[in-house]
C-alpha cells in the first residue's frame, strides 16, 4: 500500500459515519446511500492530491452532497422514451 493510499484512509476512514449521514439524508428518490457513500470516496480520493488539508469531515460531507445533486441532474435530464408522451400526442398509426 502507498504513502498516498495510506494518507489518504487514515483522514477519510474516521468520518465515514459522517458521510454515511448525509448521504442517507441527501438521497433522493432513486438513489442508494451506499451508492452516494461509495461515489463519495471515489471522488474523495480521485481529488486527495490537490486537497490541501483542513476540515477533512466538512470536505467529504461537501462532495457527498454535491454528487447527490449531480446525480438528481442526470436522473432528471435522461431521455424521453415514447412511452413518456401522454397517448394524444403520440403519432397514430
Amino acid at each position: 500500500m502507498g504513502a498516498d493510499h495510506r494518507a489518504f484512509l487514515d483522514a477519510t476512514i474516521p468520518h465515514l459515519d459522517v458521510v454515511w449521514q448525509v448521504a442517507r439524508h441527501a438521497a433522493g428518490k432513486g438513489q442508494d446511500p451506499e451508492d452516494l457513500v461509495q461515489e463519495t470516496f471515489l471522488r474523495a480520493y480521485a481529488g486527495f492530491g490537490s486537497y490541501r488539508g483542513g476540515n477533512t469531515r466538512a470536505w467529504l460531507a461537501a462532495i457527498c452532497l454535491n454528487t447527490a445533486r449531480s446525480q438528481a441532474r442526470r436522473q432528471r435530464r435522461r431521455p424521453w422514451d415514447a412511452a413518456d408522451w401522454p397517448s394524444c400526442w403520440q403519432r397514430r398509426g
